[in-house]
């Protein structure tokens, strides 16, 4: 009997496209279709497939040249390789659950265990996996309906790690946050500025899935005007609807502004133009950057 050789699915790569607005009054708000929340501010991303087995056109920064002269960001790539499109299509193309996270780890030393993590990953996590060239050796993206479960899976991954390669560390890992813009425009009831039906379909699909859970939250800020601290505390008091702590600090940032708040009502002020955007006017008078950070209390892993 003559066996009939395995032929291989072609590769693909996803490449993660994140911007940060640079610091200044000037600034506007980064086209993107996902809004970032840890550390990045949007996220656009490109699918390339395998031509005459190569991919080189993934590694290309066209990008650049052709659209960072236009705004005024920093980028940072991470190209996702994987091999079959089945999986990573039904990922980011299925309406699913609204919060996606993103996780880049990169172990002390290779490992032969890839495999079987990212078979673990995908199967009991519904995420999708990517090996990676340049920033890390494993990239995971999860969906959920709530934070705190994303939270939870993100530290999971450690585990993960020890059961399959006991031998092997985690060197350096990092998680974010992303939804899409589309989204956070449906539950402030803003029509985005270049609306399809199927991305509306989509944002209010997401919506309904979306799980209320209270955010304590922290709000790092650069101060542009001192005399504006005041003005923009007031209007996001009055926005979400609670009561927000202002503290001093040193460092990088000036302020920090704390409060425990819906979920939603927090991610209403990220919607087009919205309050903790950097297109908004009352943002850019008293702030030249925000930090945002949703956090989750060590007891509750």
């Amino acid at each position: 009997m003559i066996e009939t050789p395995m032929i291989k699915e072609p590769m693909i790569a996803r490449v993660f496209h994140l911007k940060n607005t640079y610091m200044s009054q000037k600034s506007e708000t980064v086209s993107a279709p996902y809004s970032v929340f840890g550390y990045f501010d949007g996220l656009s991303m490109e699918v390339y497939r395998e031509k005459d087995g190569s991919l080189q056109d993934a590694f290309k920064d066209t990008h650049l040249t052709e659209r960072g002269a236009q705004e005024d960001c920093d980028y940072f790539d991470i190209v996702g390789l994987r091999r079959g499109e089945k999986k990573d299509s039904e990922f980011w193309n299925t309406r699913r659950e609204p919060y996606i996270f993103v996780s880049c780890l990169r172990f002390e030393k290779a490992s032969s265990q890839l495999e079987a993590m990212m078979d673990e990953l995908e199967n009991e996590y519904r995420a999708v996996t990517y090996t990676t060239l340049d920033n890390s050796d494993l990239v995971v993206c999860t969906r959920t309906d709530t934070y705190k479960e994303g939270y939870l899976r993100a530290e999971r991954y450690y585990e993960v790690l020890k059961k399959h390669d006991p031998d092997n560390e985690l060197r350096k890992g990092f998680s974010f946050m992303t939804v899409s813009q589309a989204l956070l425009d449906a539950i402030a009831r803003k029509r985005t500025e270049q609306p399809g039906a199927e991305q509306e379909e989509r944002a209010e699909e997401e919506l309904a899935l979306l799980k209320k859970e209270l955010f304590f939250c922290s709000l790092k800020g650069v101060v542009a005007n001192w005399d504006r601290v005041d003005g923009f505390q007031r209007e996001l008091c009055s926005a979400l609807g609670v009561p927000v702590k202002r503290y001093g600090m040193l460092g990088s940032e000036d302020v920090a502004f704390l409060m425990t708040v819906d979920s939603k009502e927090f991610l209403k002020q990220f919607c087009t133009g919205g309050l903790l955007t950097h297109g908004n006017p009352v943002y850019k008078a008293a702030l030249l950057n925000i930090k945002s950070d949703i956090l989750v209390l060590e007891r509750e892993r």
